[in-house]
């Protein structure tokens, strides 16, 4: 499973999809193989740049919670109205697309609408869209603003990383679980100048 682990005397980095998996990774491979997951990968070069509290690093905020903060209102679609909360969540879940996408910034793209605002006019849904894109961009640069007590969370510091184009100082990179990385994590592996071998189930995702 873990490719000749003993073997490569040269310095590598093997990326576990879980703790479980990196931590067993870690009893098999030579020292100089550092085995961590994503996250950890991320979190460790997002430390050394960012004065982020373990509180905004690893916590999050509830669609409810947010609708207090914005003082979100009753929104009016005409043919039907939206709560507070379902405004956030599709804020939130428009953030969140854009975290796991390999794209720089949030755009109409991320703004997927669901439930209720599915059976809106294509015109109204357009316009939700925009209040939901102006939103999620202001709400984003609160998350990744050191003062500010909006919480960043794991998908958060994840992003972050990838935006900052890392060079990762590993002459070999071994993903494993291929099939479940998301389009952040891989735009980084891409950019880099080592060898990257992708481990991965091809009948899954």
């Amino acid at each position: 499973r873990f490719l000749s682990a003993t073997a490569n005397k040269e310095r590598g980095l093997y990326l576990a999809f879980n703790r479980a998996i990196a931590k067993e990774a870690k009893s098999v491979f030579n020292p100089k193989t550092d085995c961590r997951t994503t996250h950890s990968a991320a979190l460790q070069q997002i430390r050394g740049q960012y004065a982020f509290s373990n509180k905004k690093l690893y916590t999050d905020i509830s669609p409810k919670q947010l609708a207090s903060v914005l003082e979100l209102e009753l929104y009016d679609a005409g043919v039907m109205s939206l709560e507070p909360d379902m405004i956030a969540h599709l804020i939130l879940s428009t953030v969140r697309q854009f975290c796991q996408s390999g794209d720089e910034r949030i755009s109409a793209t991320h703004a997927q609408l669901a439930g209720r605002a599915l059976g809106l006019p294509e015109e109204r849904k357009k316009d939700l869209q925009e209040v939901i894109l102006q939103h999620a961009v202001r709400l984003w640069e609160e998350k990744t603003n050191e003062k500010s007590e909006m919480p960043l969370g794991h998908d958060g510091y994840l992003k972050l990383w990838s935006l900052s184009k890392p060079k990762l100082a590993y002459s070999f990179i071994l993903l494993d679980e291929a099939q479940d990385t998301n389009p952040a994590v891989l735009s980084v592996l891409k950019a880099q100048t080592s060898q990257v071998i992708y481990v991965g189930d091809k009948h899954q995702q």
